[in-house]
């Protein structure tokens, strides 16, 4: 994760999370012994990364009711670089050109064709 480096209590939030499921951050703080309003704050941080959302339910917590957060799994997505590949590139093409075949030319009489109105709007 990003944020790992910089943030170590918010590393301690996530794998309290990852650990003991959904919780409040009542139930954080007393997991990790953070001060309450600094573990809100870095909940509040946390979500507006996107790394925790809450679930939509409340839990009583000293006879209050807390939203409860969830860890959600934001991993960098891989980068797909360029096809290294000049037969994958080849086939790929080919695909294409014979989908915008068929497209283009692929109607019959009495065959259900869901592309009938966008030719003749594009004139083909």
């Amino acid at each position: 994760m990003k944020f790992v480096g910089q943030d170590k209590n918010g590393e301690k939030v996530i794998n309290c999370l990852r650990i003991y499921g959904p919780q409040t951050v009542g139930e954080v703080v007393d997991h990790l012994g953070l001060d309450r309003h600094r573990a809100d704050s870095i909940m509040r941080r946390l979500l507006s990364k996107g790394y925790v959302e809450p679930t939509g339910e409340h839990r009583k917590y000293n006879l209050r009711s807390a939203i409860v957060y969830r860890w959600v799994d934001v991993e960098d997505s891989e980068e797909r670089g360029p096809m290294l590949n000049m037969y994958e590139r080849a086939r790929a093409i080919a695909q294409a050109d014979e989908l915008i075949g068929w497209l283009r030319c692929g109607y019959t009489k009495g065959q259900f064709d869901p592309f009938r109105v966008l030719r003749v709007q594009v004139g083909a």
